[in-house]
């Protein structure tokens, strides 16, 4: 078994779910930074969850094991675009999704593969919200700065009072990190959480890194 697999498994046996299967689709995130987003994201127990940037569909794996099988909406946001390495992801995704709706029957899982920053990814997102609003948005797509701000400022709108919005890779990468700096100037939300220290992302293989994450809780 591969050693980010186990990992996976006692991050959720931290927040008593159980996970049996031996396949959990790689990760990007830190041991600490799934603990630190998954305790905020359990607590709030939200109904509409949205991810910009969902690659192979491990972080909705973790969540959905959080938040078990009680009527969630998962949307997924994501081109992975044909002819490049993300297009073997988008397969690794389904399989996910597949086993995901056998094990959380209740639980609705949707994608929309398109860039966030298509106005058919925003036109498709609001037919499917049909007026309601996100309980809590993960952006983690694409990291330049100019993507990252169009994603923030864009899909926010879309997000309820006190829903979470959270950004990943606000220490790795600088064009997400001038967006949270900017989001932290302005003093515009209830509060603002961070996380930002070194560790092995959940992957087959991987190094070290400083990635961050952090969230925000919205006026």
């Amino acid at each position: 078994m591969d050693s980010y697999i186990q990992k996976a498994r006692d991050i959720l046996s931290q927040f008593g779910a159980t996970c049996k299967t031996s396949v959990i689709p790689p990760i990007g995130q830190t041991k600490d930074e799934l603990i630190f987003i998954l305790d905020a994201v359990k607590k709030a127990n939200p109904s509409i969850i949205v991810e910009i940037g969902t690659a192979q569909g491990g972080f909705i794996f973790m969540l959905s094991y959080i938040l078990k099988d009680t009527n969630k909406t998962f949307i997924s946001i994501d081109p992975w675009s044909k002819g490049t390495k993300y297009e073997k992801s988008f397969k690794i995704y389904q399989n996910t999704i597949k086993k995901l709706k056998s094990r959380f029957r209740s639980n609705r899982y949707l994608y929309i593969p398109e860039k966030s920053t298509s106005k058919n990814a925003l036109n498709t997102l609001k037919k499917i919200l049909n007026r309601k609003k996100i309980d809590s948005l993960f952006i983690d797509g694409d990291h330049s700065y100019e993507t990252a701000a169009y994603d923030f400022n864009t899909y926010q709108n879309l997000v309820k009072k006190n829903g979470i919005i959270a950004l990943h890779d606000i220490g790795g990468y600088e064009g997400v990190a001038k967006v949270w700096d900017k989001i932290k100037d302005k003093n515009e939300y209830i509060q603002i959480y961070e996380m930002i220290k070194k560790g092995k992302p959940l992957l087959k293989e991987s190094e070290e890194k400083l990635l961050g994450v952090g969230y925000l809780l919205k006026k």
